[in-house]
C-alpha cells in the first residue's frame, strides 16, 4: 500500500534586507601627500643613483690613446693616396690593394713598404706571397703586431694591420 500523503515543503526564509555598506569618504589631501612623497622618494633615489655611479665611474681609469705610434710612422712613411686608411687613433691601417679589376687602391709596393717598416718577418711576408685565392682569411702576428688578409686576384690583396691590445 501506498500512502498518499502529499509531501510538502519546508518553507523558504522570508527575504530580509541589509543595511548598505557605508564607505569611508576619500581622504583627497592625504592621497595628494603620499603621492608627493613617493614622487620626491623615486626622484630623489634616481638622482642618487646617478650620483654614486658618476662618482664610481670617476675612479674608473679612462683608456688613453695608444703610446704605439708604429703604425702611424709606417702609414706617414708609406701612405698611398688612394687605398690606405689609419684608423682607430693609429692603432690599425687598412690596405686595400688594387687588384686586375679594380679601378682604384694602393700599389703593391705600398703593402710592402708598411710590412717592411713594422719589421715583419720573412715567415709573413713567403706567407701573404703564397695566399691564394682559395685560402680565404688568413692571420699573423710578430712583435705585437696582428695582420689580416685575403687575397683574390679581382679584387687585389686586403690587409688590416693591428696593434695587439696590452
Amino acid at each position: 500500500m501506498t500512502d498518499s500523503t502529499p509531501i510538502t515543503p519546508e518553507p523558504e526564509p522570508p527575504f530580509v534586507p541589509t543595511e548598505p555598506r557605508h564607505h569611508a569618504p576619500l581622504n583627497i589631501p592625504a592621497i595628494s601627500i603620499a603621492a608627493a612623497v613617493g614622487l620626491v622618494l623615486g626622484i630623489g633615489g634616481t638622482l642618487g643613483v646617478q650620483a654614486a655611479t658618476t662618482s664610481i665611474g670617476a675612479l674608473v681609469p679612462t683608456p688613453t690613446p695608444t703610446t704605439d705610434t708604429r703604425l702611424q710612422e709606417a702609414y706617414t712613411a708609406c701612405s698611398s693616396p688612394e687605398g690606405m686608411v689609419l684608423g682607430d687613433g693609429g692603432a690599425t691601417i687598412t690596405i686595400d690593394v688594387k687588384g686586375n679589376k679594380d679601378y682604384s687602391g694602393a700599389p703593391y709596393s705600398a703593402e710592402a713598404c708598411v710590412l717592411r717598416h713594422l719589421g715583419a718577418p720573412t715567415s709573413v711576408t713567403s706567407h701573404i706571397e703564397q695566399t691564394t685565392a682559395m685560402d680565404g682569411r688568413q692571420t699573423e702576428s710578430w712583435n705585437g703586431i696582428t695582420i689580416e688578409w685575403s687575397y683574390h686576384p679581382d679584387r687585389g690583396p686586403d690587409m688590416v694591420v693591428k696593434l695587439d691590445k696590452p
